[in-house]
């Protein structure tokens, strides 16, 4: 016997991975890769610190690389600092061994230290508009949902509270404190997919460290799950989480086969949070049930993160 919410959120992954496929075709994904390609991609252990300092940090960068985007760090504000690497060349005898014992192709210069450099997150500059493949929702269709959600999250230990965020976020999960912040002032369909982006971090991604080392595997699961229960709602995400999903997992072909990776976790999640705000919810299958009990043993993370 076919199951009718188990064949709508199979229908929600196929438009998912069909939306980030035309994305990828688009001109604003193009733009928005010329951009990106200014930004460095941070180590784990930069990306622990980025994380203790400004929690929030949605894109982080150098002063000097904000001017050549346009934008200016604000006076006063504090950096967040990240260890980089001091290089010095190789004397010339040593240069030519590690040459013979490792290849042609090796630098002729070593790291000797690290030292405290300062980057800014973009909710720290002023400027021109960064190109974004996200669209902020502003429909009003899915009020309703809202306090459901609130209440589901309640119920499993993780309380949501709609607070004013500084920054850009518009929400984040708590993990050491186990909570959820939803900006005030959201649309109420982006209020309502930030916090499905936000609970299902809170069950799928609990330890900060597994975060720091897989941040994007974390957000795309976290925005697929809130894709899949919005469009089994009957609301159309797509403006912002086809994009979402894109950027996080490195581009439309990794997005793709990531979203395969972990279909089983995203729709597990869904079903639990659709079952949960449900008036007439049935009870989760026991193979999904089973999903989440086993994933999230292995627990990975998610401090405070854009939704």
């Amino acid at each position: 016997m076919e199951n009718p919410t188990t064949d709508r959120l199979t229908a929600a992954m196929s438009t998912l991975e069909a939306g980030i496929k035309a994305l990828a075709d688009s001109d604003q994904w193009r733009r928005f890769l010329k951009a990106q390609a200014a930004f460095h991609a941070y180590s784990y252990s930069n990306t622990l610190l980025i994380l203790s300092q400004k929690p929030e940090a949605t894109r982080v960068a150098g002063f000097r690389t904000w001017l050549k985007l346009g934008r200016h760090v604000r006076k006063g504000e504090r950096g967040i600092f990240i260890l980089a690497p001091v290089f010095a060349r190789r004397k010339a005898e040593e240069a030519q061994q590690v040459q013979k014992d490792a290849g042609d192709d090796v630098a002729d210069s070593r790291v000797v230290c690290f030292r405290l450099v300062a980057v800014f997150d973009v909710a720290q500059t002023d400027g021109e508009d960064l190109p974004a493949p996200v669209q902020k929702l502003t429909g009003d269709t899915a009020s309703d949902l809202f306090g459901r959600l609130v209440a589901f999250s309640a119920a499993n230990g993780c309380p949501v509270t709609v607070e004013h965020i500084a920054g850009s976020a518009y929400g984040f999960y708590a993990p050491r404190d186990h909570r959820i912040v939803v900006r005030e002032g959201l649309a109420p369909d982006q209020a309502v997919k930030t916090a499905v982006h936000e609970i299902a971090h809170s069950i799928l991604h609990r330890d900060p460290e597994v975060y720091a080392a897989h941040r994007g595997d974390c957000e795309l699961e976290a925005e697929s799950v809130a894709f899949v229960v919005l469009h089994h709602s009957g609301i159309d995400s797509g403006a912002y989480s086809f994009g979402y999903v894109t950027t996080w997992a490195g581009g439309d072909e990794e997005a793709v086969k990531a979203l395969k990776t972990s279909a089983a976790r995203i729709q597990a999640t869904a079903r639990k949070i659709i079952d949960g705000i449900s008036t007439d919810a049935e009870h989760c299958d026991a193979g999904d049930e089973e999903t989440l009990r086993t994933d999230a043993l292995a627990g990975q993370a998610a401090p405070a993160v854009a939704g």
